[in-house]
């Protein structure tokens, strides 16, 4: 068995998230509560409809860990809930919770604070199309030559054969950390597979995760640890998911 580390460096180190945890501490309004099935909690201010939409996440996230508790904070145009008390969460679960309602925007995995965050537009106002914003500051060739050189120097745990697979799975990573805190990437190679831990992720988005495992079928078994703050998945070396997709063929 051999194994490397990559730490996912960055032009700068400056971490940021999506939403300012700050923001959902609120006496009065972000008490959390469990999850209670068989009844709607008062959510003041809302609409039945937004209160609806906040109970019907709150009771798939409880399928998926009974001790689950949450709270909420209301905004113009969405609804923030905070789950907590979530040991681990899968890919498969996320996308549950993600086609639950309607209404969902994006969820975050605020990895640090061990907290799931569910963005929901409220009814009030209609969604208002914006207009798409040129992102910059992701250098390609930068990255590609990172990425690139750190293979080059480890080419006897990566085999000639599996390198562009490997060498898609860490530009996605590295992208997911590009102009924020680095993160630990570690592979062994397990005989014919690859198996990824990612530790020191601050937040990942479930939108960023299926990018990794829209790469291919041979991402597997994608899920995060809350209590180790680890991000952990499998990846086929392309021998196995060639005979695996040609098995599978044979059965259909």
């Amino acid at each position: 068995m051999e194994s490397f580390a990559v730490l996912c460096t960055s032009l700068s180190m400056e971490p940021t998230t999506v939403f300012s945890t700050n923001a959902l501490v609120s006496a009065r309004a972000n008490a959390i509560v469990p999850v209670a099935p068989e009844k709607l909690h008062s959510f003041g201010g809302l609409e039945e409809e937004d209160r609806r939409a906040i109970q019907t996440v709150a009771k798939k996230v409880k399928s998926i860990h009974a001790a689950t508790m949450f709270s909420t904070k209301t905004l113009p145009s969405r609804v923030i809930v905070k789950f907590v008390g979530i040991p681990s969460i899968s890919i498969e679960d996320l996308r549950l919770i993600n086609i639950s309602n309607h209404r969902i925007r994006g969820i975050q995995l605020m990895v640090n604070q061990g907290q799931l965050l569910v963005e929901l537009r409220r009814k009030s106002e209609k969604p208002k199309i914006k207009k798409r914003i040129e992102r910059l500051g992701l250098d390609k060739a930068t990255l590609r030559s990172t990425v690139s050189n750190f293979l080059n120097a480890h080419a006897k745990v990566v085999r000639e054969s599996d390198r562009r697979v490997i060498e898609a799975v860490l530009e996605c990573i590295l992208r997911w950390t590009w102009k924020k805190a680095a993160a630990e990437v570690e592979c062994k190679r397990e005989g014919d597979n690859y198996e990824f831990k990612i530790e020191k992720l601050q937040v990942v988005s479930f939108r960023q995760l299926e990018t990794l495992c829209d790469l291919g079928d041979y991402v597997r078994d994608l899920s995060l640890n809350f209590d180790t703050k680890v991000l952990s998945f499998l990846v086929l070396r392309t021998n196995t998911y060639i005979q695996d997709s040609q098995a599978k063929r044979r059965k259909i």
